[in-house]
């Protein structure tokens, strides 16, 4: 049975200004009645929590509490970050539009998303789009080769509609 808005409210405690959940009745020996649902992750990032014995990613809970659906496709976080579940962070997305809002790789050691450094002593660009790999050259400071990635993310990636 599909988890509705209604049950979902019956059973969560919703507070849309930190986009989290606290128990209204204990459903599990685990859940207490004022405490915090679900917990956070450690491999993915996102909080999780089970109501009725299924398993569901809180910015999904989220979307069902402020729009009486669970959502159709994928959700975005905004700003990157997984566990920020306030519905204004929110957004549908395809899966290329989540693909795209990633934030930098952590083995990064320019600071700059899509720029690296390379042997040459340059400053690398590059973006991957829909799959395909884009080389947009090498640049004298990681300023210059991050103000090509960004342009040439305006240009490659999907616009979201608001």
């Amino acid at each position: 049975m599909q988890l509705t808005r209604e049950r979902l409210l019956q059973v969560l405690e919703y507070h849309p200004q930190s986009g989290s959940f606290t128990w209204r009745i204990a459903t599990s020996p685990r859940s207490r009645v004022g405490s915090v649902a679900g917990s956070l992750h450690i491999g993915t990032g996102y909080r999780r929590l089970m109501v009725d014995g299924r398993r569901y990613q809180e910015h999904q809970l989220v979307w069902l509490a402020e729009t009486g659906q669970l959502p159709r496709a994928f959700l975005d976080h905004i700003n990157g970050k997984r566990a920020d579940n306030k519905f204004a962070n929110l957004r549908e997305a395809t899966k290329r539009q989540n693909n795209e809002n990633v934030g930098r790789r952590s083995d990064n050691q320019s600071g700059l998303r899509g720029v690296s450094r390379r042997v040459n002593g340059k400053w690398v660009a590059q973006i991957q789009s829909a799959g395909v790999k884009h080389h947009l050259g090498y640049f004298d400071t990681p300023e210059a080769a991050h103000a090509a990635y960004t342009l040439a993310a305006t240009n490659l990636f999907t616009p979201y509609v608001s």
